[in-house]
Protein backbone atom coordinates (compact mmCIF):
# COMPACT_ATOMS: atom_id res chain seq x y z
CA UNK A 1 0.00 0.00 0.00
CA UNK A 2 2.80 2.66 1.24
CA UNK A 3 4.58 1.56 -2.16
CA UNK A 4 1.95 2.66 -4.51
CA UNK A 5 1.70 5.73 -2.39
CA UNK A 6 5.19 6.41 -3.15
CA UNK A 7 4.70 5.86 -7.21
CA UNK A 8 1.75 7.92 -7.16
CA UNK A 9 3.24 10.71 -5.44
CA UNK A 10 5.99 10.45 -7.94
CA UNK A 11 3.96 10.32 -10.72
CA UNK A 12 1.72 13.62 -9.43
CA UNK A 13 5.42 15.07 -9.16
CA UNK A 14 6.43 14.80 -12.77
CA UNK A 15 2.98 15.95 -13.71
CA UNK A 16 3.01 19.16 -11.54
CA UNK A 17 6.72 19.69 -13.65
CA UNK A 18 5.32 18.30 -16.90
CA UNK A 19 3.08 21.39 -16.66
CA UNK A 20 5.36 24.02 -15.16
CA UNK A 21 7.95 23.32 -17.98
CA UNK A 22 5.07 24.53 -20.36
CA UNK A 23 6.80 21.96 -23.72
CA UNK A 24 3.49 20.56 -23.67
CA UNK A 25 1.99 23.63 -25.18
CA UNK A 26 4.17 23.20 -28.23
CA UNK A 27 3.14 19.96 -28.79
CA UNK A 28 -0.29 20.79 -28.85
CA UNK A 29 0.27 23.25 -31.50
CA UNK A 30 1.86 21.23 -33.61
CA UNK A 31 -0.83 18.74 -33.18
CA UNK A 32 -3.42 21.03 -33.99
CA UNK A 33 -1.60 21.95 -37.05
CA UNK A 34 -1.28 18.15 -38.04
CA UNK A 35 -4.52 17.01 -37.44
CA UNK A 36 -6.11 20.62 -39.46
CA UNK A 37 -3.64 19.99 -42.42
CA UNK A 38 -5.19 16.59 -42.57
CA UNK A 39 -8.75 17.89 -42.82
CA UNK A 40 -7.66 19.94 -45.33
CA UNK A 41 -5.79 17.30 -47.77
CA UNK A 42 -9.12 14.95 -47.29
CA UNK A 43 -11.50 17.97 -49.45
CA UNK A 44 -14.89 18.59 -48.92
CA UNK A 45 -17.65 16.13 -47.68
CA UNK A 46 -19.78 14.92 -50.71
CA UNK A 47 -23.02 15.98 -50.66
CA UNK A 48 -26.30 13.61 -50.82
CA UNK A 49 -27.76 12.95 -53.71
CA UNK A 50 -31.23 14.60 -54.47
CA UNK A 51 -33.14 11.19 -54.02
CA UNK A 52 -31.58 10.74 -50.40
CA UNK A 53 -32.45 14.40 -49.80
CA UNK A 54 -35.96 14.09 -50.94
CA UNK A 55 -36.66 11.08 -48.61
CA UNK A 56 -35.11 12.43 -45.61
CA UNK A 57 -37.56 15.93 -46.55
CA UNK A 58 -40.45 13.09 -46.58
CA UNK A 59 -39.77 11.50 -43.51
CA UNK A 60 -39.44 14.47 -41.31
CA UNK A 61 -42.83 16.05 -43.20
CA UNK A 62 -44.71 12.66 -42.68
CA UNK A 63 -43.55 12.41 -38.94
CA UNK A 64 -45.03 15.87 -38.07
CA UNK A 65 -48.15 14.99 -40.23
CA UNK A 66 -48.45 12.01 -37.85
CA UNK A 67 -48.04 13.51 -34.50
CA UNK A 68 -50.32 16.47 -35.77
CA UNK A 69 -53.04 13.93 -36.49
CA UNK A 70 -52.64 11.75 -33.47
CA UNK A 71 -53.20 14.35 -31.22
CA UNK A 72 -56.19 15.51 -33.14
CA UNK A 73 -57.23 12.00 -32.27
CA UNK A 74 -56.54 12.16 -28.62
CA UNK A 75 -58.64 15.27 -28.08
CA UNK A 76 -61.23 13.80 -30.11
CA UNK A 77 -61.08 10.79 -28.03
CA UNK A 78 -61.34 12.99 -25.04
CA UNK A 79 -64.10 15.44 -25.50
CA UNK A 80 -66.15 12.24 -27.26
CA UNK A 81 -65.22 9.71 -24.75
CA UNK A 82 -64.12 6.24 -25.47
CA UNK A 83 -66.34 3.43 -26.07
CA UNK A 84 -64.50 0.13 -25.05
CA UNK A 85 -65.10 -2.94 -26.58
CA UNK A 86 -67.86 -4.08 -23.47
CA UNK A 87 -70.25 -1.29 -24.46
CA UNK A 88 -69.97 -1.63 -27.97
CA UNK A 89 -70.46 -6.12 -26.83
CA UNK A 90 -73.69 -4.98 -25.59
CA UNK A 91 -75.48 -2.72 -27.59
CA UNK A 92 -74.77 -5.35 -30.29
CA UNK A 93 -76.36 -8.03 -28.26
CA UNK A 94 -79.53 -5.44 -27.53
CA UNK A 95 -80.21 -5.03 -31.15
CA UNK A 96 -78.03 -6.59 -33.51
CA UNK A 97 -80.70 -5.30 -36.41
CA UNK A 98 -80.18 -1.43 -35.66
CA UNK A 99 -76.49 -2.11 -35.19
CA UNK A 100 -75.91 -3.83 -38.68
CA UNK A 101 -77.72 -1.34 -40.58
Amino acid sequence: MKRNKERLDELESRLFSAYRSGDFRAAHAARNESVMREIRRMGPVEAPNGAQLQIGRFAWRFSAAACVIALLLLAYVFSNGFVDYQELAMRFLENPIDFMI
